[in-house]
């Protein structure tokens, strides 16, 4: 497969996970849905820090996607008001990882 697609696999896996974790309402639920994000960050850690240059872009993009995975656990797990909005916080840092990845590719 093209280097490009597994960067989209890993984002698609945390928004997966994510979307399991927002509509679940048992425990288990979520903790599949936990389990689908933190598989998506590994596969990022590993497209990271596998393909590490110089201007160290890779950490920026491997920042983002861990903050993303952490925000939108937590937007996964408790409930209150603003958890769309931080559901949405989440959902950009996973974009900035999946663009800095795929400048990175160019």
């Amino acid at each position: 497969m093209k280097k490009s697609v597994w960067v989209t696999v890993a984002a698609a896996l945390i928004a997966a996970g994510a979307v399991v974790m927002s509509y679940g309402v048992d425990w288990l639920i979520d903790t599949a849905g936990c389990i689908v994000m933190l598989c998506g960050a590994l596969l990022a850690t590993v497209i990271a820090v596998k393909n590490r240059d110089d201007k160290k872009r890779w950490i920026v993009s491997l920042v983002c996607a861990w903050l993303g995975v952490v925000v939108l656990a937590i937007a996964g797990l408790v409930r209150f008001k603003g958890v769309v909005i931080l559901a949405l916080a989440g959902a950009v840092l996973i974009a900035a990882y999946w663009y800095i990845e795929y400048k990175r590719r160019r």
